[in-house]
């Protein structure tokens, strides 16, 4: 059942993306350069939510603009974007932020930079 709600709601972001268009990299008061804190959250904006995972959908499928880099890349194991923390950004990071936001699947993303403590 989870794995048919994860398909419904990239069916969704999906059809976002076709239907509205790419995000602008200005969009949401988006300041170009700017580093995310954490891994997922690869418009930059503070928060991991639906509008990475369409992000991450236009990166991928339609040469959108690449995850915004990670405070602590290139000193990271790997780049903001890989969710499941797989080495490659691809289909199913996308796939495993939607399931964690709304099924609740699985953990958090993989963290990107170490926690200070």
């Amino acid at each position: 059942m989870k794995h048919f709600i994860g398909s419904i709601l990239l069916s969704l972001a999906a059809l976002v993306v076709y239907c509205v268009g790419p995000p602008s990299t200005e969009a949401g008061g988006l300041v170009p350069g700017i580093l995310a804190e954490l891994n997922g959250d690869v418009d930059a904006d503070g928060q991991r939510d639906i509008n990475d995972a369409v992000y991450l959908l236009n990166y991928i499928f339609l040469s959108g603009q690449p995850p915004r880099q990670l405070v602590c890349e290139p000193g990271a194991d790997f780049h903001n974007g890989d969710v499941n923390g797989s080495g490659f950004v691809d289909i199913s990071d996308p796939i495993r932020l939607l399931g964690w936001l709304f099924v609740g699947d699985g953990d958090a993303p993989v963290v990107g930079c170490p926690l200070p403590f």
